[in-house]
Order: structure tokens, then sequence, then C-alpha cells
């Protein structure tokens, strides 16, 4: 894995929250404001894993690293598409 897959996987999966709370929107329509905060908060998870992603981190803690904002991504990820399906 090197860091360019990193932030491709960040900007897919930021991508995927954001085309499911737009396509649960326009299906049910009726929690507008609710979709909003959550597209907001698609936007905030991808800039700020791209920022961690982008981090000066030194050579012998870069394993570990990026193993735990790999496990942080999958898990904010989880909890949005949860808040997104459930629109």
């Amino acid at each position: 894995m090197n860091i360019r897959t990193l932030k491709k996987d960040i900007a897919f999966l930021a991508n995927d929250i954001a085309m499911t709370i737009v396509i649960n929107n326009s299906i049910k329509g009726d929690n507008t404001e609710k979709a909003s905060e959550l597209f907001i908060k698609a936007a905030e998870f991808k800039s700020d894993f791209l920022k961690k992603a982008n981090a000066f981190v030194a050579k012998a803690d870069r394993k570990n690293y990026y193993r735990q904002l790999r496990k942080d991504i999958f898990e904010q990820f989880a909890t949005l598409a949860d808040e997104a399906t459930k629109l």
C-alpha cells in the first residue's frame, strides 16, 4: 500500500457516502436538513483524512501510523454510511 492508493480510497469512500446521501434524499426527500449535515460531514471526512494522509511521519513510525489511519478511515466511513442509509 502506498499513500497515493490511500488518498484514492479516501476520495472513493467520501464520494460513495455523498452519492448514498443524494440517492436516499432524492428517493425519500423528506429530511433535507439531515442530508445537508451528512453531506458536510462527508466533505469534512475527505478533507481531514487527506490532511492526515499527507502529514509527515518519521520513517520508523510510518507503518503503524498508516495502519491506524486506515483503521480510523474505515470506522468513520462505517458510521457515516450507517447514518446515510438511515435517511
